[in-house]
């Protein structure tokens, strides 16, 4: 298990938690490991190793320039869809069109939103080519 790291040049020993409270036990092996190496190297610094951070669910997920279309097609507005193909269209200069494209639409229809993240069923009709 990789609960330490010794780094001589940097003189640091990087530890897990799990080491760290191991550590604190007298009687552990770890305890002992610490010892020895405070007694070798008493300049050595210990440093706890950061957690992952926990992780988030991106709230973009499935927010297709498809799931774009469906949903303004569901909103029944040609305008919109207009709007939304010329956003697309000026979008293709920048380095990143999508995020231009998912920014105006998430200002544009900020009940989408508000759907998504309240865990709502999306209500958009599917159209089927004839």
């Amino acid at each position: 298990m990789n609960s330490y790291k010794i780094n001589f040049i940097n003189n640091t020993m990087t530890i897990t938690k799990t080491f760290e409270r191991a550590a604190n036990n007298p009687y552990s092996e770890e305890y002992k490991l610490v010892q020895k190496i405070r007694a070798d190297f008493p300049t050595m610094q210990f440093v706890r190793k950061a957690s992952p951070a926990a992780e988030r669910p991106n709230p973009f997920k499935g927010l297709t320039y498809a799931a774009m279309e469906r949903y303004i097609l569901c909103e029944g507005s040609s305008e919109l869809m207009s709007e939304f193909e010329k956003v697309r269209e000026r979008s293709a200069i920048a380095p990143n069109p999508y995020l231009l494209v998912r920014n105006w639409f998430v200002q544009r229809f900020p009940e989408y939103m508000e759907q998504r993240n309240e865990g709502q069923e999306l209500h958009i009709k599917t159209y089927e080519a004839a």
